[in-house]
């Protein structure tokens, strides 16, 4: 596969990707520069590496505000820009949001900006096994507030908080991005793009798309809610 860029210095976690965790940035990226919403797209998280440009293209950023520069001057998300070979797109301090999304195409287009989430409240329904929880777990699931815990990646996110869970573990059972699964501990993990296609767990909830959405942009340390 030929890349449009060259890495000169890596980031933490850099890659281009088909399933990008926060759908809604990468799409709003893509179609600033005319690509179809199913386009490779580079997502970038915590930090963002050093590229030079193999080619001219047209390159726009959604997600995440992580300082980027084009040739060591400041550039902003939601713009298209037109770049050529040789090039050098950097970042610097991540001023808000986790992940940021970088588009590469050929025609400057029109589109609505993407804004970050200001609120971690995630959309979620019950999951088949939510009636096997007693009441009081029940309601907890929708009072708690909870905390993404530093075991998180494109797998899935475990919260750090623990519940009495006295739930046995379930026959292998099919599970997609955004099922909320109950641990033997006690802790709930949400399942993001990368997951598995079945699991053991009970199935406590099913976040909306949208909720997944939000979690890309969650950091370590971070509180969020659920609701219906």
């Amino acid at each position: 596969m030929k890349y449009p860029y060259e890495i000169i210095a890596n980031g933490a976690f850099c890659f281009d990707t088909l399933k990008p965790l926060d759908s809604l940035a990468a799409k709003c990226a893509n179609s600033l520069v005319g690509n179809v919403q199913a386009e490779p797209i580079l997502e970038i998280c915590i930090t963002g590496p050093t590229l030079k440009i193999l080619g001219d293209y047209v390159i726009a950023l959604c997600g995440a505000d992580m300082s980027p520069q084009l040739n060591g001057a400041d550039i902003f998300n939601n713009t298209a820009y037109a770049v050529k070979h040789g090039d050098i797109i950097s970042f610097g301090e991540t001023k808000n949001g986790l992940r940021a999304y970088l588009a590469f195409g050929a025609t400057k287009c029109e589109h609505a900006p993407y804004t970050l989430p200001t609120s971690n409240v995630l959309q979620a329904s019950p999951a088949p096994e939510f009636t096997q929880l007693p009441d009081h777990l029940a309601a907890a699931l929708f009072s708690y507030k909870f905390t993404i815990s530093k075991l998180a990646n494109r797998m899935g996110a475990q919260l750090e908080q623990r519940l009495d869970n006295d739930l046995s573990p379930i026959i292998t059972s099919p599970v997609m991005p955004g099922t909320v699964q109950l641990t033997p501990d006690g802790r709930l993990v949400i399942l993001l793009a990368d997951c598995q296609i079945t699991g053991g767990y009970p199935r406590v909830l099913q976040l909306s798309f949208e909720a997944l959405d939000i979690v890309a942009q969650i950091p370590a340390g971070a509180a969020l809610q659920f609701r219906r």
